[in-house]
């Protein structure tokens, strides 16, 4: 009597294994940088407003960590922070001496990992609002989750597993 490996069997190891990859994976799945930031210079406060898009699941354990803020490329301000006041966004304001000319450059690190960055080139001090231009954003495409690497990697044995005792009853 040749006995086999149910059909079965196989199947409720995948499912298992899967289980197993899935609870014991690390919690950065969602992790994604900032995806925008819009600087606001008030001339009249001498006051910079900082606003980043960054919409996370948790603000308590997913954030932006750091802003720092330059000033014709010297480092005036960094902050640091422990959590984001909601899941769509986070924002602070910083005292910012400055003049027609001058170039602020802000840039922001998520807690998972990812940065972002813009430039803002201040021009006449009757002007209270004024908008971003140019900036970078890095890491949009992270990489590959280690969860989803794990459940491949657990999907892909248990096919090759189901391939290998079809062809042993053969």
């Amino acid at each position: 009597m040749r006995r086999g490996f149910p059909a079965a069997r196989v199947l409720v190891c995948t499912v298992f294994m899967v289980f197993v990859a899935v609870t014991m994976a690390p919690p950065s799945v969602a992790a994604h940088a900032p995806s925008n930031m819009t600087l606001l210079y008030d001339w009249s406060s001498q006051e910079l407003t900082v606003t980043i898009l960054h919409t996370v699941a948790d603000p308590n354990t997913h954030y932006i960590e750091n802003i720092t803020v330059f000033k014709n490329e010297i480092r005036i301000v960094s902050s640091l922070y422990t959590s984001q006041e909601s899941s769509s966004t986070a924002s602070d304001s910083f005292a910012v001496a400055a003049n027609d000319g001058d170039v602020l450059r802000v840039w922001a690190e998520c807690s998972q990992g990812g940065t972002i960055e813009r430039t803002l080139t201040l021009t006449e001090p009757t002007t209270t609002t004024t908008t971003t231009n140019g900036g970078t954003t890095n890491g949009d495409l992270d990489l590959i989750s280690p969860t989803l690497l794990i459940i491949g990697i657990v999907i892909v044995l248990g096919v090759v597993m189901v391939a290998f005792r079809v062809a042993r009853r053969r």
